[in-house]
């Protein structure tokens, strides 16, 4: 809490909440999330999974699905509208946003969007461009909490973005809480807005 009021403030922060299995992590990011019930925030919720380790950016592929309230049955013009409509809370002008997303989706444009050809690496900085210009207009808006759960099973390109997102989010109105387990050693602990908090267990 006195993290997420320096964040409130424009200080952005960081803090990586470390334990073992069932020591209580998500309930203390669930308690947190009961505290700022109240309070104007958008929160942000991305999980990784010991599934997709080797699936590049799937813990936002699964937030962006989430948010945008993508049905099983939705039709790929119903996911696109909501994509946009997404989209369109952060930053109106989607400029080349919907495309790039769409495709990391698996979303069909069918002509809505033309989009220019691009390298793959072109194409990962651009989506990465995207993703913070997002983060950047919502915490315009109002303060963002973010949340990032079981970071030991992060895929190396989600990491790859995080790295991005801590090192802007010290300018934003935004807090990171990252769940981790104590044999995974986050290369985010050197940051002068990170704070490290192990969970040890009670006698």
């Amino acid at each position: 809490l006195d993290r997420w009021r320096q964040a409130r403030e424009g200080e952005g922060q960081v803090v990586l909440l470390s334990g073992a299995p069932g020591i209580g992590k998500s309930r203390l990011v669930l308690a947190l999330r009961e505290r700022l019930r109240d309070e104007p925030c958008t929160i942000l919720r991305y999980h990784c999974s010991p599934y997709h380790t080797n699936t590049a950016l799937w813990p936002v592929i699964d937030q962006l699905e989430r948010a945008a309230g993508f049905l099983p049955h939705d039709p790929p013009e119903a996911r696109l509208d909501k994509l946009e409509a997404l989209l369109g809370q952060a930053a109106p002008n989607l400029g080349d946003a919907a495309p790039l997303l769409a495709a990391l989706l698996g979303i069909p444009t069918q002509g809505r969007h033309p989009g220019a050809e691009l390298a793959p690496q072109q194409r990962k900085g651009r989506t990465f461009d995207v993703f913070l210009a997002q983060l950047e207009g919502l915490a315009r808006q109002r303060p963002v909490l973010v949340v990032l759960e079981d970071a030991q099973w992060v895929d190396a390109t989600t990491t790859e973005l995080f790295d991005l997102a801590i090192d802007r989010l010290q300018r934003l109105c935004a807090l990171l809480v990252v769940t981790l387990r104590p044999e995974f050693q986050p290369p985010w602990t050197t940051h002068t807005h990170a704070t490290l908090l192990t969970l040890n267990r009670l006698g």
